[in-house]
């Protein structure tokens, strides 16, 4: 049951290095952020967005990837993280520059359309990154992930450790990815029957018709059969 007087707040648990997120209808505890993904799903009208801005605020210094559907979705969420400007986490003041929109509106406050076209790895140095769920399923993961202001795995683990699991010594990736509401992908490549014809053998002509016409006058048979890793490794 929703109570509209609970707070909607992100709460620390120092004793488990978690989390407690507080909704209208409830709480969700998470007892360590060390790594792990968790899907967080209290219901509409809960208060989930107010909860996102508030992890936002609390963990903005460790890296944040936030997804969202909508263009509007994702200013909305711009103008948050512009109050945000010049809070201090760990001693590091967060700036304007610091936060970046990736999405098809150029126009819109807080994107820096030459920055992505001509030097995307300085998104490295973004402490925010908002884009949209197109962006975030279309674009090269490592240019949203990749940082140079959080420590390398070094800080953490012990070298004998990072010798034997063969981990590298560069900084760790973003710590936050915040997808709000489930993405959606659609199809980007459309492939006829037509074009598929070269990678295959064929069986039984008259089992296959395309564009209305049997293609016995073009193949000596005619239902597809894949042919063999080989031979489509050499096409």
């Amino acid at each position: 049951m929703y109570n509209q007087e609970r707070k909607i707040s992100v709460e620390t648990i120092n004793s488990e290095k978690g989390l407690m997120f507080n909704f209208l209808n409830g709480s969700i505890r998470i007892p360590s952020m060390d790594h792990g993904a968790y899907a967080l799903c209290p219901g509409c009208g809960s208060g989930k967005t107010t909860v996102v801005k508030d992890l936002i605020a609390l963990k903005w210094n460790e890296g944040i990837l936030y997804s969202a559907f909508t263009i509007e979705e994702v200013n909305s969420m711009y103008e948050h993280c512009k109050s945000l400007i010049g809070s201090i986490l760990n001693g590091v003041e967060l700036k304007e520059d610091d936060i970046i929109v990736l999405h098809s509106d150029n126009n819109a406050e807080g994107t820096n359309n030459d920055l992505w076209r001509n030097n995307p790895e300085e998104l490295y140095n973004k402490k925010i990154i908002l884009c949209t769920h197109h962006k975030l399923l279309n674009e090269p993961m490592n240019l949203l992930m990749r940082t140079t202001f959080n420590p390398s795995p070094s800080y953490y683990l012990p070298p004998t450790y990072m010798t034997l699991h063969c981990i590298g010594d560069n900084p760790l990736p973003r710590q936050w990815v915040i997808i709000d509401e489930m993405t959606e992908a659609s199809d980007s490549v459309k492939v006829s029957k037509v074009s598929l014809l070269p990678f295959a053998d064929f069986r039984d002509y008259e089992n296959l018709i395309i564009g209305g016409k049997f293609i016995k006058e073009h193949y000596p048979t005619g239902k597809f059969v894949r042919k063999s890793i080989s031979y489509l490794d050499s096409v």
